[in-house]
């Protein structure tokens, strides 16, 4: 999942980063509006945007980014001596979905952002005796655990999110590295891996297309398949089903 983070304060980067990291988020830092802007639509999954240092900045991205995606989060950061009533009502005007204030609690900016990307702390069943945990991204087999790395819980996410239809390899590579550089080699060898710590599930591959993940009831036949349209952005594992 990648957040796009717009604060010039280099200790509050550094904070906000190491935190989300630690998620697994990836944060993509902006100290300028003018840099911002031109890639809000790069596939985030929500924004951060500070407005003490350039609240004219702020807002421009904020109304921006709700014009591309209306019902994508975004959480202001603010000084309560800095936001008088005018810019709230024209924060909320443009879709802002919460303000913190500073100095705040890493722990509260992390809360929020589970709250507004709907973000899974639940385990769900695999099968017999099998779970996976969300909030600690482990699978459970029996009395054993084995904890999956981020990119095989990423993989497992949007997998899982389409469970019984096609998952192609462009989805994989947008929600998985982001839209980085990546061979076919590479989206194989981490389906191999992700298959070895879940070897009481059928992932099915789909020649030169993608990749099925079937389950419950459903059997590996091609006829049965059906391909996930208009999902290649979408925040995978982390949305409700």
């Amino acid at each position: 999942m990648k957040i796009l983070l717009f604060e010039q304060n280099k200790l509050i980067q550094k904070e906000i980063c190491a935190r989300l990291s630690s998620y697994g988020y990836n944060t993509k830092v902006y100290e300028l509006a003018s840099l911002a802007m031109p890639v809000i639509d790069d596939g985030y999954s929500g924004y951060i945007l500070e407005m003490s240092h350039d609240l004219c900045g702020s807002l421009s991205l904020l109304k921006a980014i709700k014009e591309y995606y209306p019902t994508m989060p975004v959480i202001m950061l603010h000084l309560s001596h800095e936001l008088d009533y005018k810019t709230i009502v024209k924060a909320y005007a443009y879709g802002c979905d919460d303000f913190i204030k500073y100095p705040f609690c890493i722990d509260e900016l992390e809360m929020k952002i589970k709250h507004f990307l709907n973000i899974r702390q639940d385990s769900i069943s695999l099968g017999t005796n099998c779970s996976f945990d969300f909030g600690t991204k482990c699978v459970h087999i029996g009395k054993t655990k084995q904890r999956l790395t981020i990119k095989e819980d990423s993989l497992f996410g949007i997998l899982y999110a389409h469970k019984n239809h096609l998952v192609t390899f462009d989805m994989i590579k947008t929600n998985v590295w982001d839209n980085e550089y990546i061979t076919i080699d590479s989206i194989r060898s981490l389906v191999y891996r992700l298959r070895k710590k879940l070897t009481f599930l059928c992932i099915e591959t789909i020649a030169h297309k993608g990749y099925v993940l079937w389950f419950e009831e459903q059997k590996p036949y091609s006829d049965q398949l059906i391909v996930a349209e208009n999902q290649i952005k979408a925040p995978n594992l982390y949305d409700h089903y």
